[in-house]
């Protein structure tokens, strides 16, 4: 989900089933390309082909973490600072170049399942909204 605050827009991944879910990997693409084929070294190299300015937080989840029924994690989080419309437009923009790809299984299941969250089209009428949502 893209969640706008007063102070920082994210986007989330909300643990919706009845039991903890145990992160067995996390993937991300920008563009469609991969971390490898973008020559990402480290979250400055993604923060600057994002094109978002400073202040970029992330918080992907690792491999073995455990995320609770009802638990919502957030992913990235960006700070919005001035409002303007040129602003939630930038922020929409890199939103949606996004794409996370999470592979989980309950404590009980070993077969993991993907769940897959593609900023452009996943959440299109979110980050449709960003822009009024983030006037507050």
């Amino acid at each position: 989900a893209v969640v706008p605050t007063a102070e920082r827009a994210k986007i989330t991944l909300t643990n919706a089933g009845l039991g903890p879910a145990v992160i067995r990997g996390f993937r991300w693409t920008l563009d469609g390309k991969s971390k490898d084929q973008l020559k990402v070294q480290n979250f400055s190299d993604l923060t600057r082909l994002l094109d978002i300015g400073s202040g970029i937080v992330y918080e992907f989840p690792l491999r073995e973490d455990v995320i609770g029924a009802g638990s919502v994690v957030t992913a990235v989080s960006v700070p919005v600072g001035t409002y303007t419309p040129a602003r939630a437009a930038q922020i929409r923009a890199a939103f949606g170049r996004l794409r996370f790809e999470v592979d989980y299984a309950s404590l009980y299941d070993e077969s993991p399942t993907t769940y897959v969250w593609v900023g452009s089209k996943s959440h299109p009428q979110e980050l449709a909204a960003l822009d009024d949502e983030l006037k507050g």
